[in-house]
């Protein structure tokens, strides 16, 4: 915590640090250090295993590139400097979309409510 009573952020680090910085091995587990998932918060039950990919892709490409630890903050803006991926529903099929700049962090906010929801729904999280 940076010392202010209101932020209430939560800091995301790799299973096996020693991975992190120069390799990247096809199964690295993520490790959230987030509290329970509220009540409020119920992520979709149908999203495209696409979008559901690329948004753990770009999780794990962060934390490897920060040496396996970073705060929900950090990687919240990570997110909202990459773009979505479009569901195979759209014109797209399945590519990158920059029409009316849909970001990676909307799209997790979207299916899953939040950053704590998306970890707590994955089995190796």
């Amino acid at each position: 915590s940076d010392g202010d009573s209101m932020n209430y952020s939560f800091g995301i680090k790799l299973k096996d640090p020693s991975d992190a910085p120069n390799s990247r091995p096809a199964s690295t587990n993520i490790q959230a250090q987030a509290p329970a998932p509220s009540s409020r918060t119920q992520p979709a039950q149908n999203v495209d295993p696409k979008i559901e990919a690329h948004i753990e892709e770009l999780l794990r490409e962060y934390l490897q590139a920060s040496g396996g630890e970073a705060s929900s903050r950090n990687i919240g803006r990570y997110l909202a400097a990459n773009a979505a991926l479009e569901s195979d529903s759209s014109s797209n099929n399945g590519r990158l979309g920059n029409a009316k700049r849909k970001t990676a962090l909307k799209q997790l906010k979207e299916h899953y409510g939040n950053l704590a929801a998306f970890l707590n729904c994955k089995e190796d999280a």
